[in-house]
Parts: C-alpha cells; structure tokens; sequence
C-alpha cells in the first residue's frame, strides 16, 4: 500500500509538472496560419459550413473540428482557451502514457515515460497549439491501451469482454476521424491482429466485427479522403525531399528536443537493450526470440517503426510524404521504449538518482536553457498586426493595405484580421487588397489602383506560412522578393519593419 501511494504521488508530481510546462506562457508565441485559419472554420455559420470550409481548405479527417467548433460556441472565440484545451489533451496523454508502460511492463517504465512525455520538448510543442497533435497523440495512445486488453482477452478465449471489444472499436473509430495517420494506425492494428489470430475463429470473428463496424461507420467520409488523396496538398507534397531511411533518425531527433546530443545518448541506450536481448537469447538454452505481439519488446518496436517504414514504401513507389509531425503516432513507443531500455541498465541502486535528475536537468533546460518560452517560433502575425494599427493615424489617410502570407496554397489575406479586433482597430481606413502569393498582385495592378484611388501610401503587410521549427523540413521563403523590389523601384521606402518572418513596408507615393 505504501509504495501504490509513492507510485500516486510520484505520478502526480509529473503530471502537475507537464501541465505547468504546458501552461506557462501558453500566448507567448503568436498565433499563426494554422490555428487562425482554423479559427475561421470554427467560426461558420452551421457545423455543415464549416465542414465544407475545411474539406477543400484542409485535408484532414473532421473529428477535431467538430469538436472545436462546439467548443468555440460554448467558450468563445479566444484562441488561448483552444490552446489550454490541446494542453489539456497532452497533459491526459501524460497518464495514459504511464498506463499504458506499466500494462506492457511494469510501474518503473510507466513513470519515467510519463517523465519523458512530460517534460521533453516536443509534446509541449503541439500542447500550446490549437491544431489536433494533442488530440492524436492522446487517442493513439486511448486506441493502443485498448488494443492490448482486446488481444490479450482474445487470446485467452473464454474470457473475452464484449466491453472492451466494444472500447476499442469506439478508439479505432475517434482515431480514424482526428488525423489520416490516425487511420494509417488502425489499418496496422487490424493488420496485427489478423495475423496474430489468423487461425483463431471466435478470435476473428470479434476482429473482423470490431474493424466492419469502425469501416461502416467511415463509409460518409471516404470520397472525402480519396479527394484529399488525388488533389490534397500537391503543392505543398511537391516541396517535400524524397524519403530516407536516415529520415527515422532524423524523426527520433524531433521528438528527443531535437538535439543531437540526447539523441546520442537515447540510441546508445535502445542499441544496449537489443544488444542485451540478443545476447540472452544466445546464452540461455532452448530460448526462443519470440516474434508475435506477446512480446512487449515486439510490440512496442513495431509501433515504433511500422508507420515510417510505411511512409518509407510510399515515398519509394509515389509521391514523398515524410513529415516528423506526422509521426507522432510513433511517439509514445519511442519514450517507452527508453525507459525500457534504461530500466535494464545493471546499476539499479543509482537508477533513482539518475532518472531525478535528468527530469530536473529537462525540466530546467525546457524552463530556461533552450530559450523556448523567450524566442519566437511561430511567424510574428500578432507582432506586424499589432505594429501596423499602432501606426496608422491621421497622417497616412489615403493609404493602400495589401496584407498576405507567403503560401501556395491558401488565402491568408484576412487572417490578419483577429489580431486588428484584437487590438480594436478599425482598417477601414485603408484602402485594401488581398495578396494571395507570387501571381496574386502585379505591380501594375497596384500602380493602376494607386492613381485610380490617388494613394499617397502604399503598406505592406506580410507574414510566413509557417515558422522556424523542425515540422516544417522544406525551404523557407520568407516574402516575394520581386515584387518588393519592383514597389521599390516605383515608389520610396519609408521604414521597412522586420518581425520574426514577418515583414512591414511602408511606401510613399508621388500621388502625396
């Protein structure tokens, strides 16, 4: 009894720790075009409006959506309580972590993963984002600890609980609806259960009924997700580098704080753990490696490689698909698969101390060392908006607006716009243009309009589509060069404002 309470109360202190994490400073960085143009979603008319707004905008599947335009109506438009609630997904990703450790080994591996989920740098990441990361780390981990009841009721077969059949179909379901890798890691489930009970029929009868009913139930969304597959995102698929193997180092790298050094010390550990089962297979007489999801070790490598080795195989026959982010499914067998490999290690009376203090030395440098609650990430849209309505005044009536985001893809012109009403400025001041990318304006358009309008000053309003994080592995442009340079070559340049890939310009014209 007393250690269930040590468990309790170590388990507590992380988990307060993770949310700590995940709440300081949560609007420190600056909303940007995901999450405001998400906003705009959420903010239709009628939950069917919505839906159609994201189907061709977004190629997701719409199961966050929903959910945050429910929320919206209850909680109001504030994007920070969008945040707290992905906090609040990761930080119950935290629990579940240790749950699901401790089912597949025991006590001491549940905690240090829920160490690891807590502190580490990248769960903390998509925590204070209003995107559907949290949510897909939680329900890949809710759908994971299902699967291990379901298989390990099914192979004793008369005790198999209807209930957790019943759970875990409800998972697989919540799963294929929030993210399309979410899918990609049910199909894998259903693959491994399938072979595991292959020659098993009341065990493949419960599978085959469990996958049918999670299959019919996405049946309203499939032209949906063949019309994402065929048209989804092939600009933007277009700038992404053909996959690698060293890619899966490049993944692991991302989710350990992507430093080079804990990855150093992360893959000396997994290599002294296989190295070690390896080398007990060899000593141990008539010892059998054991190759089925029986084996945790299995288990767990599997969740691990099997979704990048898929991304691997795709990109080799089609088109490239690698994104660290999107692995994140994979995530929860990487931390647990260290705490694994270090619960091996063979000096157990200093482990305690060792494991205190690397979640002090991670706690501390999240706090501090690595800068992540005092720099910028995310392009600076709140910074430029906030720097534009704070200039405008009387002096610069006549003017032309043209605010955009550097993107292929999306119309960001009015995004802008939650950081005006923010701030309580009226743009109408403004003449104003949306630009939408490199083609969207012509400096002949904007010379035509500015003496149409006798302008007297042209702004620009600019932001990145993105920011400077390890999600985003394609080359960074940070404004369209050529058009700048053709407004300097027409009019003069009277203050140029550069932001975190954010950039106001302010042109005068010959019309003052």
């Amino acid at each position: 009894m007393q250690d269930k309470k040590k468990i309790v109360l170590i388990l507590l202190l992380i988990i307060c720790s993770g949310i700590f994490l995940r709440l300081y400073k949560i609007g420190f960085q600056s909303f940007w075009n995901p999450e405001l143009q998400h906003h705009f979603y959420y903010n239709a008319n009628n939950l069917s409006g919505m839906i159609n707004r994201m189907i061709y905008c977004n190629y997701d599947p719409p199961l966050y959506y929903i959910l945050m335009y429910y929320f919206q109506k209850i909680a109001g438009t504030n994007l920070l309580l969008l945040r707290a609630l992905s906090a609040l997904f990761n930080a119950l990703s935290i629990f579940l972590i240790f749950v699901v450790a401790k089912k597949l080994y025991s006590f001491r591996e549940g905690l240090m993963s829920a160490a690891l989920m807590s502190v580490l740098w990248c769960p903390i990441f998509y925590a204070q984002q209003a995107r559907q990361i949290s949510l897909l780390i939680l329900l890949t981990l809710f759908s994971s600890y299902c699967f291990i009841l379901v298989y390990q009721d099914l192979k004793q077969s008369s005790l198999i609980s209807l209930k957790k059949i019943i759970l875990f179909t409800i998972s697989s379901i919540l799963l294929i609806y929030v993210h399309y890798f979410g899918l990609l890691f049910v199909i894998l489930q259903a693959i491994g259960l399938l072979l595991s009970f292959a020659k098993n029929k009341r065990a493949l009868k419960y599978i085959i009924t469990s996958f049918s009913f999670t299959a019919i139930t996405y049946i309203p969304w499939i032209k949906h997700t063949l019309f994402h597959i065929s048209a989804g995102g092939s600009d933007f698929i277009a700038t992404l580098n053909k996959t690698r193997l060293a890619d899966f180092l490049q993944y692991l790298k991302f989710i350990y704080n992507n430093s080079n050094a804990i990855l150093a010390i992360v893959l000396i550990l997994y290599l002294f753990y296989v190295s070690k089962k390896i080398y007990e297979f060899i000593r141990i007489k008539n010892a059998k490696m054991s190759f089925s999801l029986d084996n945790p070790d299995f288990f767990v490598l599997l969740w691990l490689t099997a979704p990048f080795l898929i991304v691997y195989l795709k990109s080799t026959v089609s088109f490239p698909m690698f994104m660290p982010k999107y692995l994140i499914i994979s995530l929860p067998a990487a931390y647990i698969l260290l705490a694994r490999s270090f619960n091996a290690l063979p000096f157990s009376s200093a482990k305690k101390a060792i494991i205190f203090t690397t979640f002090i030395f991670l706690l501390i440098s999240h706090l501090f060392a690595m800068n992540y609650y005092t720099n910028p990430v995310h392009a600076q849209w709140r910074e430029s908006a906030y720097y534009v309505a704070d200039k405008y005044n009387d002096s610069y009536s006549k003017s032309l607006l043209i605010h955009y985001c550097y993107s292929t893809e999306f119309n960001y012109s009015d995004l802008f716009d939650y950081y005006f009403k923010e701030r309580n400025f009226d743009k109408s001041g403004f003449e104003t243009l949306g630009r939408e990318y490199a083609d969207g304006i012509s400096i002949e358009e904007v010379r035509s309009f500015v003496k149409k309008r006798n302008i007297k000053y042209v702004w620009i309003l600019n932001s990145e589509n993105g920011g400077m994080v390890p999600d985003i592995p394609f080359e960074y442009k940070d404004y369209d060069k050529e058009f700048i340079d053709s407004l300097k070559n027409e009019y003069k340049l009277q203050e140029h404002k550069v932001f975190w890939r954010a950039h106001v310009w302010i042109f005068r014209t010959d019309e003052v």
